[in-house]
């Protein structure tokens, strides 16, 4: 419970509540959005992916590797440093760029999280 006010306090503290959303192009937001949904489908892979329905042996379960979930995280832990990540990466967004346009940034991002959708896949199926 403590970890979750202390989100929503981030949440409001990031004040991206209401800005620069409204200011991109509706392609840039529906790219976002999209981007939104892949991450939503990452972490309920990874969340069932570690729940370890089959019959195996505890030690035959699937662990993650990302470093900082853990090997066995929480789903709190999971959707926690989701969403700190989430706002950290759209407050990046927010920021004009001389690099890459946020479209370009955005097709980079969305096709690197649905190559690691389909890797969890990958690894699921074969473990279940």
């Amino acid at each position: 419970m403590r970890s979750s006010l202390a989100l929503l306090f981030l949440v409001f503290l990031s004040g991206c509540a209401g800005t620069g959303y409204n200011d991109w192009t509706e392609k840039e937001q529906a790219k976002y959005k999209y981007f939104l949904s892949l991450q939503a489908v990452d972490t309920l892979q990874t969340y069932k992916g570690l729940k370890c329905t089959s019959d195996k042996p505890l030690t035959d379960c699937l662990k993650e590797v990302n470093p900082l979930y853990g090997k066995s995280p929480s789903a709190e832990r999971i959707v926690g440093l989701k969403l700190l990540s989430n706002l950290l990466i759209y407050a990046a967004l927010r920021g004009e760029s001389d690099v890459m346009s946020r479209e370009t940034t955005l097709d980079i991002m969305n096709i690197g999280i649905t190559v690691v959708i389909i890797n969890n896949q990958i690894v699921i199926n074969r473990m279940f």
